[in-house]
Protein backbone atom coordinates (compact mmCIF):
# COMPACT_ATOMS: atom_id res chain seq x y z
CA UNK A 1 0.00 0.00 0.00
CA UNK A 2 2.93 2.19 1.21
CA UNK A 3 4.29 2.27 -2.89
CA UNK A 4 1.12 3.24 -4.29
CA UNK A 5 0.84 6.22 -2.25
CA UNK A 6 4.51 6.77 -3.23
CA UNK A 7 3.29 6.04 -6.96
CA UNK A 8 0.69 8.42 -6.50
CA UNK A 9 3.05 10.86 -4.73
CA UNK A 10 5.95 11.16 -7.65
CA UNK A 11 3.63 11.18 -10.39
CA UNK A 12 1.51 13.65 -8.81
CA UNK A 13 -1.77 11.96 -8.24
CA UNK A 14 -2.87 13.23 -5.02
CA UNK A 15 -2.44 16.83 -4.75
CA UNK A 16 1.03 16.30 -2.53
CA UNK A 17 4.13 18.24 -4.36
CA UNK A 18 6.88 15.86 -4.79
CA UNK A 19 9.37 18.66 -4.38
CA UNK A 20 8.34 19.23 -0.82
CA UNK A 21 9.46 15.92 0.49
CA UNK A 22 11.86 13.81 -2.27
CA UNK A 23 14.51 14.52 -4.67
CA UNK A 24 14.78 12.00 -7.73
CA UNK A 25 18.52 10.87 -6.99
CA UNK A 26 21.64 11.85 -8.23
CA UNK A 27 23.58 9.55 -7.17
CA UNK A 28 25.85 7.25 -9.97
CA UNK A 29 26.46 4.73 -7.48
CA UNK A 30 23.43 2.35 -8.21
CA UNK A 31 24.43 1.45 -11.66
CA UNK A 32 20.55 2.15 -12.36
CA UNK A 33 18.23 3.44 -14.68
CA UNK A 34 17.58 6.73 -12.30
CA UNK A 35 14.46 8.46 -14.24
CA UNK A 36 12.40 7.16 -11.58
CA UNK A 37 14.83 6.37 -8.10
CA UNK A 38 13.90 8.89 -5.41
CA UNK A 39 16.16 10.24 -2.10
CA UNK A 40 14.64 12.28 0.78
CA UNK A 41 15.74 16.13 1.45
CA UNK A 42 17.87 17.03 4.08
CA UNK A 43 16.26 17.19 7.08
CA UNK A 44 17.24 19.41 10.26
CA UNK A 45 14.74 16.49 12.71
CA UNK A 46 15.22 14.02 13.80
CA UNK A 47 11.37 12.79 13.77
CA UNK A 48 11.71 13.26 9.50
CA UNK A 49 14.32 9.80 9.46
CA UNK A 50 10.94 7.71 10.52
CA UNK A 51 8.71 8.88 8.57
CA UNK A 52 6.91 7.41 5.30
CA UNK A 53 9.39 9.03 3.32
CA UNK A 54 12.43 7.53 4.66
CA UNK A 55 10.54 4.29 4.95
CA UNK A 56 9.70 4.00 1.11
CA UNK A 57 12.67 4.66 -0.45
CA UNK A 58 14.64 1.54 -0.53
CA UNK A 59 11.31 -0.71 -1.71
CA UNK A 60 10.55 2.18 -4.34
CA UNK A 61 14.31 2.29 -5.44
CA UNK A 62 14.49 -1.80 -5.65
CA UNK A 63 11.41 -2.25 -8.08
CA UNK A 64 12.27 -2.81 -11.66
CA UNK A 65 11.87 -0.06 -14.53
CA UNK A 66 9.46 -1.83 -15.91
CA UNK A 67 7.08 -1.27 -13.34
CA UNK A 68 6.97 2.87 -14.52
CA UNK A 69 5.88 2.00 -17.87
CA UNK A 70 4.59 5.78 -19.64
CA UNK A 71 0.88 5.82 -19.12
CA UNK A 72 1.05 3.42 -16.87
CA UNK A 73 -2.11 4.05 -14.10
CA UNK A 74 -2.37 3.64 -10.63
CA UNK A 75 -4.45 0.33 -11.28
CA UNK A 76 -1.73 -1.05 -13.41
CA UNK A 77 0.88 0.09 -11.07
CA UNK A 78 -1.26 -1.65 -8.11
CA UNK A 79 -1.16 -5.11 -10.76
CA UNK A 80 2.13 -4.81 -11.02
CA UNK A 81 3.22 -4.76 -7.54
CA UNK A 82 0.80 -7.61 -6.93
CA UNK A 83 2.93 -9.65 -9.60
CA UNK A 84 5.90 -8.15 -8.28
CA UNK A 85 5.16 -9.58 -4.44
CA UNK A 86 4.35 -13.00 -5.70
CA UNK A 87 7.46 -13.86 -7.22
CA UNK A 88 9.72 -12.61 -4.44
CA UNK A 89 7.68 -14.56 -1.92
CA UNK A 90 8.01 -17.12 -4.28
CA UNK A 91 11.62 -17.03 -3.93
CA UNK A 92 11.99 -16.83 -0.53
CA UNK A 93 10.09 -20.33 -0.11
Amino acid sequence: MSLIECYKIVFNLNGLDFNDYLDLCKSKTTGANLQNKIQTKSARVNYFKYSFFMRIIKPWNNLPNNVFEVGISVKGFKSHQKTLMNIYSFLRE
